[in-house]
């Protein structure tokens, strides 16, 4: 999926402008309202596909996508994004043996239920990286918001963004 390749180099791209506070966006598709941590910059993405994208710095991100996906005729989303992370998380697991593991969990956020999938891939005794992919549908559309961060307290900052946000639809 386009969504799971994205994550891999999102780090990469990176350009904008600092933050005093808090900036709340608004995705009125999905009736969905974020707050980004006044820290975060904008990252620097001509992606069709992306509502945002926001960092403090390489290894500490916030982004989210959206894609058609019809259940009706794709199947579940959360098999095909379940069937993604672990083609990811095999290939990390070749390149670098036993470094990878994804476990799946589900959350609630403002009623609605969230697949939630969290990924860590240990790059040695004294690195650990970390991406949390939040996927839900809506309608025909499939959202999957994707937090980066090697340090937990950055984690935390991200996760308590996405479980405050609202959704109206």
């Amino acid at each position: 999926m386009k969504t799971l390749f994205a994550l891999l180099f999102a780090s990469i791209f990176s350009a904008g402008f600092a933050q005093e506070k808090p900036l709340t966006l608004i995705f009125k598709e999905f009736g969905w309202t974020v707050s980004i941590p006044p820290d975060y910059k904008k990252m620097k993405t001509d992606q069709e596909d992306m509502l945002l994208a926001y960092e403090k710095d390489q290894s500490h991100n916030i982004q989210a996508y959206w894609e058609e996906f019809d259940e009706s005729k794709d199947g579940k989303y959360v098999d095909a994004l379940r069937s993604a992370k672990k083609d990811v998380t095999d290939a990390v697991n070749e390149q670098l043996p036993g470094s990878g593991i994804t476990t799946e969990t589900e959350e609630t956020i403002d009623g609605k239920k969230f697949a939630v999938f969290t990924s860590k891939v240990t790059l040695d005794a004294t690195f650990s990286i970390y991406t949390v992919t939040y996927a839900r549908v809506f309608g025909k559309k499939a959202v999957s918001i994707n937090l980066t961060y090697a340090d937990a307290t950055e984690g935390k900052k991200l996760a308590d963004a996405v479980r405050k946000s609202t959704f109206k639809k």
